[in-house]
């Protein structure tokens, strides 16, 4: 994984590729009437903190399913207003969206974002019913360092909630093990291998936590990536074949870190449609 110091910051490249790309673009779907309800702070902290919720969802009094989404920016970077595309998206799917504001390194290092993760989980299903969100049909959507938090998200839940019933994980680093000098690693788990210990690597992985239990998972990267490698979407892919999970790879050429962060259409409705094969399944 490359220093993100050596480019610009992903709030930025999204705002600018957004203002250029999808301000042109029809495909951006638009939601009907919604619901915006104030940011909850949760597990401690405040609507002002780092640790919110903003919640929104489509005008009715309907239980629907839910997706949390998770921002990227290299776990040091970034906000859940850089995903406002994938909440308008996620709401014109008929879902709730739960935007997730989470403690950023380096003055929160590993495992705090397990922690944050977890008691996100447990503010879902102590405010289902406000927020008319079935907390059994809950999916996880994320990109990049945000993307890598929703496969832990899945794959290593709350054990105390209900887990999720599927994942969207784009451009993600799955395996940091192969980063063991990386910058951006380092000041997110809170110094190299020698220093903080080979384990605390694995523990961060999601693809350390593959099993049969983990739910159905959708990817997608950039086939010109120099930031995350392609081969972190494709081994986490195989794994999961591996033990029969279902599993889409969604390879999109040409494409690098921040260009693949802005889905079309077609490529979204492939996403969207394998989420609700999951979120709608009757029960």
């Amino acid at each position: 994984m490359s220093d993100c110091r050596r480019r610009p910051p992903l709030p930025a490249c999204v705002a600018l590729l957004a203002t250029l790309l999808l301000g042109a673009c029809a495909s951006t779907p638009e939601p009907g009437p919604t619901t915006r309800f104030d940011p909850v702070g949760y597990g401690g902290g405040d609507a002002q903190g780092a640790r919110t919720l903003a919640v929104s969802r489509p005008a009715d009094q309907r239980t629907r399913p839910g997706v949390l989404i998770i921002h990227g920016g290299g776990w040091d970077d970034g906000e859940p207003a850089d995903m406002e595309a994938y909440v308008e998206r996620v709401l014109a799917a008929g879902w709730v969206a739960i935007n997730l504001g989470y403690r950023l390194a380096p003055e929160h290092t590993w495992p705090a974002q397990r922690e944050d993760l977890h008691a996100a989980q447990q503010a879902i299903v102590e405010n289902a019913a406000r927020w008319g969100v079935d907390p059994e049909r809950i999916g996880v959507l994320g990109y990049s360092a945000g993307a890598h938090m929703a496969a832990l998200a899945a794959y290593e839940p709350n054990p105390r909630t209900p887990p999720p019933v599927v994942v969207a994980a784009g451009a993600g680093p799955f395996d940091l093990t192969q980063f063991p000098e990386s910058p951006i690693v380092r000041k997110f788990l809170g110094g190299v291998p020698s220093a903080v210990g080979t384990q605390v690597y694995r523990d961060a992985s999601p693809l350390f936590k593959v099993n049969a239990q983990v739910p159905p998972t959708a990817l997608w990267h950039g086939t010109w990536d120099t930031l995350v490698p392609l081969e972190q979407s494709r081994r986490l892919a195989s794994a999961l074949r591996a033990v029969e999970v279902p599993v889409e790879l969604h390879e999109r050429f040409a494409r690098g870190h921040f260009t693949n962060f802005l889905l079309d259409e077609d490529d979204w409705g492939e996403i969207r449609d394998f989420m609700a094969r999951a979120l709608e399944a009757p029960r």
